[in-house]
């Protein structure tokens, strides 16, 4: 199920259908994402269905959860995924634009999404371990937006805590400026820079100290993702919206390659099937693309 938090939302409830009215039950549910376990406690209505309140944990956050509804009995009556997101616009400003009702306009918008997140790397935000591997350079991509970073492992060896003591931390870490990586401030006012390398180690620098050591392993908590949703994906969004809800735009930005109105014939271009079908908002997606992670066979 399709948990909504909205920027207004005070509370993130996970509605839970065909229990029966007066029972108390527990929601036991897991993230799929941290590891972490949480309960929660509800009564069922006079139509069967019991509010769950998530942990406030998801008012910030993207969740990608499973949880089962026990009964008193500790029985389980039902399990299902339960993911917590955030619309890609304002659902009940663009309804009442479109002329949708809420149902509607809360559809729409999920499909939307779902287009949108089809030809990007999604906009969720999340805070996570994740694993990455020197590559020899003072610095070490990342393949996802990275904004913060809390924790860094290096080869299973704690090395930087943010909330710990200065003094026991190897270095301090931070985030490059197109947040594509994680580099250490290694700058001064007694050392005010160094060249960092950024290219393959060569005869002249074979006695140089790299920051991220080929083939250490390196164990990063962070916040990755989008903490807020970009205005141009929401607007994008707005118009794929309008797309579905009217139809209106059906031949001007699909991609039409040709046209022969005596018969009838419409001809695509090949690729049209590999983009959301409207160009206004291809070109807004162009720029989030989805990250390419680059290997060795």
């Amino acid at each position: 199920m399709e948990v909504i938090r909205r920027n207004e939302s005070t509370a993130v409830t996970a509605v839970v259908p065909g229990l029966t009215s007066g029972q108390t039950y527990t929601l036991n549910y897991s993230d799929n994402v941290t590891g972490s376990t949480y309960s929660a406690s509800a009564t069922a209505a006079a139509n069967g269905k019991a509010t769950f309140t998530l942990d406030s944990y998801y008012l910030d956050y993207t969740g990608f959860l499973y949880g089962e509804v026990l009964d008193s009995a500790s029985v389980t009556v039902f399990e299902t995924n339960i993911d917590v997101i955030r619309p890609y616009c304002d659902v009940t400003r663009v309804g009442e634009k479109l002329e949708l009702t809420e149902v509607e306009a809360q559809e729409y918008e999920r499909i939307a999404r779902y287009i949108i997140d089809s030809q990007t790397s999604s906009f969720t935000y999340l805070k996570k371990y994740k694993e990455l591997v020197g590559g020899g350079y003072d610095y070490l991509p990342v393949d996802e937006r990275i904004l913060k970073i809390y924790k860094v492992y290096e080869n299973a060896v704690l090395v930087y805590d943010v909330d710990g003591d200065p003094e026991d931390n190897d270095g301090v870490f931070r985030i490059s400026t197109d947040k594509t990586s994680i580099i250490q401030d290694n700058t001064t006012i007694t050392s005010p820079g160094v060249n960092r390398m950024n290219y393959a180690s060569v005869w002249r620098d074979r006695f140089l100290d790299v920051d991220f050591p080929d083939g250490y392993e390196f164990l990063v908590l962070g916040d990755f993702g989008w903490q807020t949703i970009p205005q141009d994906i929401q607007e994008a969004c707005e118009i794929l919206m309008q797309d579905i809800s009217r139809n209106n735009l059906r031949y001007a930005t699909r991609y039409i390659e040709s046209f022969d109105n005596e018969d009838f014939k419409i001809k695509f271009q090949k690729d049209y099937s590999t983009n959301t079908g409207n160009m206004i908002v291809d070109k807004i997606l162009s720029k989030y693309k989805t990250f390419i992670k680059i290997g060795v066979l």
